[in-house]
């Protein structure tokens, strides 16, 4: 299987992770259809989210969309749209969650938590997809989704 290369550059090191192409399953074999691989969508506003579910709801889509997930306080073309289609869609604001935490709460702790979050068993993605998620995410959140 192809896989794609994401570079993460950290404070002092550079560490490559190994994703799921999603365009090799674009590409997949006549015996595979129908088979997708469910996506979670990290966004901010959404402005781009209107494409990414019209294109999800193709008949020979290669992707589903298990949730979406919002840094920004608003989203509505994000996790409000996603919301009317039923998709499972919430906010993860880092500053407002530090706040309800009365300020203990790190980079890491909340990419720990983002992380933590989406694998759920509700949502299970097979692989996430940043789609104007403008948060550098840490090893915390990556260790999530590593392949082995």
């Amino acid at each position: 299987m192809k896989q794609l290369k994401h570079e993460i550059v950290g404070k002092k090191k550079t560490k490559l992770i190994e994703l799921v192409s999603v365009k090799e399953r674009m590409n997949k074999k006549e015996s595979e259809k129908g088979q997708e691989v469910t996506i979670a969508f990290l966004v901010g506003a959404g402005s781009r989210f209107p494409a990414i579910l019209k294109a999800s709801k193709k008949p020979n889509s290669p992707f589903a969309i298990s949730v979406v997930v919002s840094h920004k306080k608003e989203s509505p073309a994000g996790v409000e749209l996603a919301r009317k289609e039923g998709i499972p869609a919430f906010y993860f604001n880092y500053v407002q969650l530090k706040t309800r935490l009365g300020g203990k709460l790190e980079r890491r702790e909340y990419d720990q938590l983002l992380g933590a979050v989406l694998t759920q068993t509700n949502y299970s993605p097979q692989g996430v997809f940043m789609a104007g998620w403008d948060l550098v995410v840490s090893e915390n959140f990556l260790n999530y989704f590593e392949r082995s």
